[in-house]
């Protein structure tokens, strides 16, 4: 049983029937709310698609609203995420979820949350505080708890400021988190060679696509790097510093499962692009983004607009937070993606041999480490678990949660950016929403720790920019974290924070453009190291030749762009599969629809279906058939980077094997290509029928949006949502699905939008499921098909945008 059937059945089983027919949420139009802030009432006016426009008369204010409707639409969600990311599931759903709650503990989401609290200014805690009023003021008028409450028969605590700031190390885990890259690529080399292992848990090409040429950087190369300083507001490292039925061999399904409720996977990345206006029709930039997330129910983001006197922001909120990741106000645009900078290292660690609460440390030193101990509350258990968590200055020992990928008796211990105290990633949010300019917006960013990201940038005065801020370590130069530090050896420590100024920025590039794709984002005589291991370049190959072929001078152009199915994967394996010889008349007839193929991943494409089930088997034979279990299952199959090695010079050692019970033998990869295509024929031919010419690619690939609740056929129909789709996992309409569980699209662009800088009213966006998280309200999932057809809603700025489009308007008073 799989750790996330397993939640299930602790979800499900008490269930009876919820289905309901889709209402509206016939809410009153004045709501009477308790608080105590000034500046009341705060208008909210909702348009056609359930997205509320937020008219308040301070900055304060506006929090308090959108704490009040994420309450209103998305309190379970909100439950659930504070729930993970203090490591407090069990209280709820037992005993199953006590591996996860270990691993959450140990690491400390919860106290690196509560040490980034008194980091922040008075104006962004009040902002947090307003917010948490808001979302309480909801839980307190709700007349109907939404059904999860009801089934696990349990009430929302109050939402408090720390809670915010939970949500914020959950999402730093889905996007920096490089520790099981580097624990496995320490076990394949242990166990099967480096040369393997390099092959398994791919670098990124030398010859890749990086963010910007070399010379249209701010020069940041240097043989001598600088002495590593942070800046102002970084954190110091931590001064120096079981048993129970919940430890033991479920460690390792723990923390799979809390991925898996995260969303996280190899496939979290993003696109976003900006073209300055020498490129554009109308002379100012235009800005597209759209991040790439988990396919989860309810949607991750909620889309918004406030207003107040100091403040005009429009875009996603994250539930949880009142800020806006992404959006644009009066002035600027922004979009983010991650940058795959390595911010988590994990270290071996020596105890001493006397003593396990010491550790050693360069030049023969020991430290002792800090012990704190966590309760942890379990429903059906009298008692609370005790966990004994050990703390030094590499951060907490994880070993328990590595176990099997090191040596026996070994101890790992995880240093990451995140739970450096001091934290003040969030105010740097806030502050880029009020930013007017480029410098500004750069000072917002200063404040910004984790997860690292690549800011576009663009301004009603036509500049446009990239900046990748955060916290990012100083690394000794023989120490590149592809693998386990050893903490005893003075070389492996990190030995400060890249300074802000040195990190990888560009204004108004010669070339026109900047486009960010979760590529490599520098060259490689960049002074610092930023870390090994990047995405596939395919998506930036693809929208940086439509760029160049003038595909952006429009916001129509955008929009294309940001649903284009031509992969370059194709144009690189191609080859390969075409001459695999044609053995059958199957097999031919399979090659006759490849060879006649664009590339393009449309929903009719048999081209497309070929291709990504011969994809599939080659995967299968090179990592889920020879390989352990365990090891086969964490290795990206399907990565890009690792299939384009497999038939590149070097890629025998994965394709000679003298078979075994799974596995038939080859003896060069050329007969690995060929097996694999008979597979994939086969596998095609039971599934979609005989004749290769009536294959569509959408019988085969679609976007599941599955609600939990949803066990049974009488609820799937009214909670489920589940349609054909395009795009494949190297396209720039994303459509990656694991090896797994094929052809089943579990990340995808979570969020689109197109600015116009010279238009705001010709900007769009659309979000991919509906704005509400109530499975019988009207937008539970309205926008499901409109987003996955490649339609956009108007992004409605300021209240005469708003007006034609306005359902109802409500007022929040005291």
């Amino acid at each position: 049983m799989s750790p996330r059937s397993a939640l299930l059945l602790v979800l499900l089983l008490p269930l009876g029937c919820i289905a309901h027919a889709p209402e509206r949420f016939a809410g009153p139009d004045i709501v009477e709310v308790t608080g105590d802030l000034p500046g009341w009432p705060i208008t909210v006016v909702e348009d056609e698609w359930g997205i509320p426009h937020v008219r308040a008369r301070s900055e304060q204010d506006a929090a308090f609203a959108l704490g009040w409707l994420h309450g209103e639409e998305r309190l379970w969600q909100l439950e659930l995420s504070r729930r993970v990311g203090s490591g407090r599931l069990s209280e709820i759903l037992g005993k199953r979820t006590l591996q996860t709650d270990r691993f959450l503990r140990t690491v400390g989401f919860r106290r690196a949350a509560e040490a980034a609290w008194p980091a922040l200014a008075e104006r962004e805690q009040a902002m947090l505080l307003a917010y948490a009023d808001g979302v309480n003021a909801a839980i307190g008028a709700t007349d109907e708890l939404p059904p999860e409450f009801k089934l696990l028969r349990f009430e929302p605590e109050p939402w408090t400021p720390v809670d915010s700031l939970v949500v914020t190390k959950s999402m730093a885990w889905l996007l920096s988190g490089s520790a099981d890259d580097d624990a496995l690529h320490h076990r394949i080399t242990r166990e099967l060679g480096e040369e393997v292992a390099d092959l398994l848990v791919p670098l990124y090409p030398a010859d890749g696509l990086r963010i910007l040429p070399p010379d249209q950087m701010w020069d940041l190369r240097s043989a001598e790097p600088a002495a590593p300083a942070g800046p102002a507001h970084a954190p110091a490292p931590p001064a120096g510093e079981p048993d129970d039925s919940g430890g033991g061999d479920g460690a390792p399904e723990g923390r799979r499962l809390l991925d898996e409720l995260l969303g996280k996977g190899r496939d979290v990345g993003s696109n976003a692009w900006v073209v300055h206006g020498s490129r554009t029709d109308t002379g100012l930039p235009i800005l597209a983004n759209d991040p790439h997330l988990g396919v989860q129910v309810p949607a991750i983001w909620y889309l918004a607009e406030v207003e107040t006197p100091t403040m005009h922001v429009i875009g996603p909120t994250l539930v949880g937070l009142p800020g806006f990741p992404i959006g644009h106000n009066e002035y600027i645009a922004w979009g983010l993606t991650n940058s795959g900078v390595d911010v988590l290292d994990l270290y071996r660690e020596r105890p001493h041999p006397d003593d396990p609460l010491r550790v050693e440390r360069p030049g023969g030193a020991w430290e002792q480490l800090q012990v704190v101990t966590e309760e942890i509350a379990v429903k059906g258990r009298p008692r609370p678990v005790e966990l004994e968590v050990h703390i030094g200055s590499n951060g907490p020992l994880v070993t328990e949660f590595f176990e099997d990928d090191f040596e026996d008796g070994e101890q790992v211990a995880m240093r990451w950016t995140a739970l450096e105290p001091g934290d003040t990633t969030i105010a740097a949010f806030f502050g880029v929403m009020r930013a007017s300019n480029w410098d500004e917006f750069r000072a917002a960013l200063e404040l910004f720790v984790v997860p690292s990201q690549n800011f576009v940038y663009a301004d009603v005065r036509g500049r446009i920019g990239w900046q990748i801020p955060g916290l990012v370590p100083a690394r000794h130069p023989s120490f590149d974290g592809r693998r386990p530090g050893r903490g005893w050896v003075a070389e492996d420590a990190w030995t400060g924070w890249i300074p802000f100024d040195e990190l990888p920025a560009a204004t108004d590039p010669l070339q026109g453009w900047i486009v960010t794709a979760n590529q490599h984002p520098v060259p490689d005589d960049y002074r610092h190291h930023l870390g090994s291991r990047f995405t596939a370049p395919h998506r930036a190959m693809r929208i940086a030749d439509l760029l160049e072929q003038g595909e952006g001078r429009d916001v129509a152009g955008h929009r294309r762009i940001q649903m284009d199915t031509l992969s370059a994967q194709v144009g690189e394996l191609k080859p390969t599969l075409l001459s695999v010889p044609p053995t059958s008349e199957g097999i031919a007839a399979a090659l006759d629809v490849v060879r006649s193929w664009n590339g393009e991943h449309d929903v009719d494409s048999a081209g497309a279906a070929v291709f990504n089930a011969w994809l599939v088997e080659v995967a299968t034979l090179v990592v889920s058939e020879p390989l352990d279990g365990e090891i086969a299952r964490r290795v990206y199959g399907l990565d890009p980077l690792l299939l384009r090695s497999v038939f590149a010079p070097g890629g025998e050692a994965l394709c000679t094997t003298g078979g075994g019970p799974r596995r038939p033998a080859t003896s060069s990869c050329d007969e690995l290509a060929a097996v694999a295509l008979e597979r994939a024929v086969q596998r095609l031919r039971k599934e979609l029928g005989s004749d290769p010419a009536t294959w569509r690619w959408g019988d085969l690939h679609t976007i599941r949006y599955h609600h939990p609740l949803a066990f049974l056929p009488s609820l799937r129909k009214a909670l489920d949502t589940e349609l054909e789709s395009p795009g494949g996992p190297a396209t720039v309409n994303v459509g990656p699905f694991p090896l797994g569980k094929p052809f089943v699209q579990t990340w995808h662009p979570s969020y689109r939008q197109v600015v116009d800088l010279s238009d705001w009213g010709n900007s769009y966006w659309i979000a991919s499921l509906g704005q509400s998280g109530v499975p019988w309200r009207e937008h539970y999932r309205d926008l499901a098909e409109p987003y996955v057809a490649g339609e956009m809603l108007p992004m409605l700025f300021g209240a005469e945008a708003v007006e034609p489009h306005a359902v109802r308007t409500r007022q929040l008073r005291r």
